[in-house]
């Protein structure tokens, strides 16, 4: 089973903010976020005739708003963003059967506990940022163990999965890279992300003794990881690479979205050096010690 949600092969979308990605957009935005298929989406830009042209707003405005309504100056601008479909018909065919499927196995699971076995790919921090007007913050609200593949029940899962484990826990069982791990834990779909929660019962088959994370290195990390203006795909599952939740409070109502992160403070993603600086280091697989955890 593989999460078609996440896949950024079928659709592409000229709508400019996507333009960092590529013009690649999400199964998931597509369908569930936006549903712009097959007719694209249709949006207001809001204008004014003085900020346009470079003079002051009379109201002292800075930027189109809500507030703005009724104004002389104001007038907005009607922009039809079409939908492309990147697949061929035989593999369009097969996609949404693929989806069908992906689907009704999601309604099965979702909400449900089972139970997990997996190898843990990286461990990263798990940031929230919150924006409220002009001032934002990031928060620290534990960790996340990343699965390149596992199994949920039966179901061979051939895809990323996340597990959300609180400070608490992660300080206790110190998780890290290369751990084999089975547990219980609830089944969630979280934005088109396939997501554990409320572990239980877990035992370790293989434990690793290095590269774990600390509460304090992690809030050293909060401080200092950079933002990168798009999400470039070889750093989007990078064991340095962090999704942050971010909840945007603004005039225009409330936004949910993701902004991703470096933990190793890379201002730019085409001169990362970590990578090759990791390949030139590594020396072999990391000692490993077996023991068993139940909680």
């Amino acid at each position: 089973m593989r999460n078609c949600y996440k896949r950024t092969d079928v659709f592409r979308c000229s709508n400019p903010t996507h333009a960092k990605f590529d013009k690649k957009v999400s199964v998931y935005h597509v369908l569930k976020v936006r549903n712009c298929y097959p007719n694209g989406c249709v949006y207001f830009l809001w204008r004014c005739q003085k900020l346009n042209k470079g003079e002051a707003c009379p109201r002292g405005y800075q930027h189109v708003g809500r507030k703005c309504f009724g104004c002389k100056f104001f007038y907005d601008e009607k922009v039809n963003n079409q939908l492309e479909v990147a697949l061929q018909d035989g593999s369009m065919e097969q996609f949404w059967t693929e989806l069908q499927e992906f689907e009704d196995w999601l309604q099965e699971v979702q909400g449900r506990t089972f139970s997990i076995f997996g190898e843990v790919k990286s461990v990263k921090p798990r940031f929230k940022k919150q924006i409220i007007g002009d001032k934002s913050w990031l928060k620290l609200q534990g960790f996340l163990l990343v699965f390149d593949e596992c199994y949920i029940g039966n179901t061979h899962f051939e895809d990323h999965a996340f597990v959300i484990v609180s400070t608490r826990l992660h300080k206790r069982l110190q998780f890290a890279p290369g751990d084999r791990l089975e547990f219980q834990a609830v089944v969630q779909e979280d934005r088109g992300r396939i997501v554990f929660e409320h572990l239980r019962r877990i035992e370790f088959e293989r434990k690793n003794s290095q590269g774990i994370w600390t509460e304090s290195e992690a809030r050293v990390a909060l401080a200092t990881a950079t933002e990168f203006p798009q999400q470039p795909e070889s750093c989007f599952y990078c064991e340095h690479g962090a999704l942050v939740d971010v909840f945007a409070s603004t005039a225009d109502g409330e936004q949910h979205y993701r902004h991703l992160y470096c933990l190793k403070s890379i201002a730019d993603p085409h001169y990362c050096y970590v990578r090759a600086l990791e390949t030139l280091t590594d020396d072999g697989c990391p000692p490993e010690s077996t023991m068993s955890i139940s909680t």
